[in-house]
């Protein structure tokens, strides 16, 4: 039998970063940097993606977590719905629970950077909303993520 050069995790990772890469246009997968002067309802924000069947984002996520704190502090008026989603595999009340841990993840990771915990809504809409609705690993990985929305609350 072949023993594998690489490990499974760390092919996984890699293929994870091509496709943010594909999805986002840039390897850190992050929306563009806000100023204060920049008009909330032209911000947009890229979602952060989850490794599957986990409560933590790939690291290099992180980055955009980063940025979304930033923003919010240029941006005091806005609040925002962290909208958490999973591929179809697992039961309908597992997938409800861990995109709600997911979206909660960030909302804590948010707190942690100084923003108001009253300006971030946790929502889950588990298997509900795929981004891409194909049954393949492409898809499911484009599917465990938590989505930015700006909110009114």
């Amino acid at each position: 039998m072949c023993q594998s050069i690489l490990p499974l995790r760390f092919v996984n990772l890699l293929l994870c970063a091509l496709l943010i890469f594909c999805i986002t246009g840039s390897w850190a997968g992050a929306s563009s940097e806000s100023s204060p002067g920049q008009k909330a309802d032209s911000l947009t924000f890229a979602p952060i993606y989850f490794e599957p069947d986990m409560m933590h984002c790939y690291e290099g996520e992180i980055v955009k977590i980063k940025q979304l704190a930033s923003t919010l502090e240029n941006h005091p008026e806005i609040k925002v719905d962290l909208i958490g989603h999973t591929d179809e595999r697992g039961s309908n009340e597992y997938n409800l629970q861990i995109a709600m841990r997911r979206a909660s993840f960030i909302k804590d990771q948010l707190v942690g950077l100084g923003i108001a915990a009253e300006r971030l809504r946790v929502i889950s809409a588990g298997e509900s909303q795929p981004a891409d609705p194909e049954h393949t690993q492409a898809a499911y990985l484009k599917n465990t993520r938590v989505e930015i929305i700006i909110a009114e609350f």
